[in-house]
């Protein structure tokens, strides 16, 4: 079977983000840690996991590997403390992303490509797909178009001042509004707009906290936050990729499903091939008719499955759908590029 819609593109896999928690030798405060940890991770969001000040939890973005961790991990401590050890750390999130590269950085293959991983998906998070609108900040065009509404709002008030006029009517912020993907055309116009669909429950914004154990991110990825600390900064077009994100959390081990691994010494011997069949990706069977054909492709907008959570039963696709081997095979040799320590921060 071919790649399908994914014909010309390459695939990379990258660890984007891990979630640790730490617990300290001596207590600290959020301003310290982050002082102390700038020079390794930049500014870092650390969220205390009690009142006494030694447990933080905390995301680092495009970790370098368990070694290079453990060495930026020992600025989280005071310079008269003894080393922070490996057990006093656990791995509690990972965000893993499936990219697809074009050789033409065309904007509206990747858009394509975009679509394609959220068609084809064959393990889906919860819930329908849905697109975030501002003031989330998931799209630079729109981004880009509210602030330059506010600008001409403010240039229209100052003008009504200066001529004693009345001013104009107060401007609606946007309130924010997650929609659901109503067609692939739906999720097409969402993707040329630079706004990614998002599937299962989104975090707690005042506690990281989710949920779902799944949460699963369908975009092109023109932006990314640079080395100095600045968000959104525009990529270079060879970096251009459209992408399939997964964030795992095990924030409820009574719900939640173990992760992949959740210690420095298994992330150090964990094999990434084995996740293959988590981004695994289907084919729809060729349909009966003319008529059934043309309804797929205007309104079946997903031909994956949504289990209440990723666990795989003896079935592992949709009875209407065939394996998409060739992808699949792909994404596995992606995957397994991720065992060598020295790649996992190039992205």
């Amino acid at each position: 079977m071919s790649l399908c819609g994914l014909e010309g593109f390459k695939l990379k896999a990258v660890v984007d983000r891990i979630r640790f928690e730490v617990t300290l030798n001596n207590p600290s405060q959020f301003r310290h840690l982050q002082n102390r940890t700038a020079a390794a991770w930049g500014k870092t969001y650390f969220f205390p996991q009690d009142a006494s000040g030694l447990v933080w939890e905390f995301w680092v973005q495009d970790p370098a590997g368990p070694t290079q961790f453990m060495t930026d991990v020992q600025a989280m401590r005071g310079s008269s403390e003894p080393l922070i050890a490996e057990n006093q750390i656990r791995i509690t999130g990972i965000e893993m992303a499936i990219d697809a590269y074009h050789p033409s950085n065309d904007i509206d293959a990747l858009v394509h490509a975009a679509l394609h991983f959220l068609r084809h998906r064959a393990n889906l998070a919860n819930g329908l797909p849905r697109i975030p609108r501002p003031p989330y900040f998931d799209s630079p065009i729109l981004a880009a178009q509210w602030e330059a509404t506010k600008a001409a709002d403010a240039a229209a008030k100052a003008e009504a001042r200066r001529l004693g006029a009345k001013p104009p009517p107060p401007l609606d912020e946007p309130s924010g509004m997650s929609p659901a993907v109503e067609s692939p055309a739906h999720a097409l116009w969402a993707f040329k707009h630079g706004l990614g669909i998002h599937q299962g429950k989104a975090p707690d914004r005042n506690t990281g906290k989710c949920e779902d154990a799944v949460g699963q991110h369908f975009y092109v990825k023109t932006t990314d936050t640079v080395k100095g600390g600045e968000t959104h900064a525009l990529l270079p077009s060879s970096a251009w990729r459209a992408r399939m994100e997964d964030r795992l959390q095990r924030d409820d081990p009574q719900r939640h499903p173990p992760l992949p691994f959740d210690t420095i010494g298994a992330w150090r011997t964990f094999r990434f091939a084995t996740l293959a069949e988590r981004f695994a990706m289907v084919v729809p069977k060729p349909p009966r008719s003319p008529m059934l054909a043309l309804c797929r492709e205007q309104h079946g907008t997903q031909f994956g499955r949504i289990p209440g959570a990723f666990i795989l039963g003896r079935r592992k696709r949709a009875n209407y759908t065939l394996r998409d081997t060739a992808t699949n095979d792909s994404i596995r040799m992606a995957l397994k590029a991720l065992d060598s320590p020295a790649k996992l921060s190039k992205r």
